[in-house]
C-alpha cells in the first residue's frame, strides 16, 4: 500500500470530524427518542418508525465517513462499515415491530398491526423502505465482495423484502389500485414493484447462499418461503398468471430440496459407520 502523506492524514482528519459532529448530535437524537419510546409506549408504531428512520441517518453517515477514508488515506474503515451494518439491523428490527416478520403469512394474521398507523401516508411508508434498501445496499458495497460479513446481508435484504410485504394493506390494495385514482395509483404501482423486486431477489439469494456456501437445508427452505410470500402477494392482487409461475417455481425447488434433504441423511448416515 502506497505511503499516505501527511496532507492527506490532516484533510482526513478535518474532513471526518465534521461528520463525527453530526454522527454524535444524530445518535444523541436516537436514544432521545428510544428513552421517549421505553416512557411512554403510546403511539409505539410511530415513534418506532421514526427512531428507524433516524438510525438510517446513521447509516449514510458511517458510509461517508468510510468514503472518506477510502479516498483520502486510500483504506476501507472497518469500523465506520460494520457500525453501520449494526445500523441497518436496528432499523429492521424496529420497523419488523411494527409492520411483522411473519414470512408467508396470511394478512389475517397480522392485519391488527395496521390500526396504529393506518393514516400513516403511503409516499411515506414507500420512501421510508425505499431507504432502508438503499442503506443495506450501500453498506454491501462498503464491506465489498470478499466481506466475511457477506452472506448476512442476505439475511438483511430478505428480511427488509417480508416488511415490505407486510407493509401493505392488501384489505385495501384492490380499491388503492384504481388506475382512475392517478396518484394513488402510481405510488402503490412502484411500492408493489419494489416488493415483488425484493421477495424474487431475496429467494434467489437464499438459494445461491445455499448452493454455494452453507448447504444448510433452512436456507432452502427460507428462499422458498420467500416465493410463496411472492405468491400470496400476487393473490391478493389478482395476478393469477404471475401466482402460477411462481407456484411453478416452489414446486420446483421443493422437489430439489427433498432430494437434497434425502441425500444429506444418507451421507450422514455413512459417515457415522467410518
Amino acid at each position: 500500500m502506497a505511503k499516505v502523506s501527511k496532507e492527506a492524514k490532516q484533510l482526513y482528519s478535518e474532513k471526518v470530524s465534521e461528520y463525527k459532529k453530526t454522527l454524535e448530535e444524530t445518535t444523541k437524537k436516537v436514544n432521545q427518542m428510544k428513552l421517549i419510546l421505553q416512557r411512554d409506549s403510546s403511539g409505539a408504531s410511530y415513534k418506532r418508525i421514526l427512531i428507524a428512520d433516524e438510525t438510517m441517518s446513521l447509516v449514510s453517515l458511517y458510509c461517508l465517513m468510510n468514503r472518506l477514508s477510502v479516498e483520502f488515506l486510500g483504506i476501507k474503515n472497518e469500523f465506520f462499515i460494520n457500525e453501520a451494518r449494526k445500523a441497518c439491523y436496528e432499523s429492521i428490527i424496529l420497523l419488523e415491530a411494527v409492520f411483522s416478520d411473519k414470512i408467508n403469512a396470511a394478512f389475517a394474521d397480522y392485519k391488527d398491526n395496521f390500526a396504529e398507523f393506518s393514516t400513516y401516508p403511503i409516499e411515506s411508508k414507500y420512501n421510508l423502505l425505499k431507504k432502508l434498501g438503499f442503506c443495506i445496499t450501500m453498506v454491501k458495497t462498503a464491506f465489498g465482495e470478499n466481506s466475511k460479513w457477506k452472506t448476512s446481508f442476505t439475511d438483511l435484504e430478505g428480511r427488509h423484502a417480508v416488511i415490505s410485504n407486510n407493509s401493505i394493506d392488501f384489505k385495501q390494495i384492490v380499491k388503492e389500485l384504481d388506475p382512475r385514482e392517478r396518484e394513488l395509483f402510481s405510488m402503490h404501482l412502484s411500492f408493489i414493484e419494489m416488493t415483488v423486486r425484493a421477495l424474487n431477489d431475496s429467494a434467489n439469494e437464499y438459494r445461491l447462499k445455499y448452493e454455494l456456501t452453507t448447504s444448510k437445508l433452512d436456507d432452502f427452505k427460507r428462499a422458498i418461503l420467500l416465493l410463496a410470500t411472492l405468491r400470496r402477494l400476487y393473490s391478493y392482487i389478482g395476478k393469477k398468471r404471475e401466482m402460477e409461475e411462481v407456484q411453478k417455481r416452489i414446486d420446483v425447488w421443493k422437489t430439489k430440496l427433498e432430494a437434497d434433504k434425502i441425500l444429506q441423511e444418507k451421507q450422514a448416515r455413512e459417515n457415522k459407520l467410518r
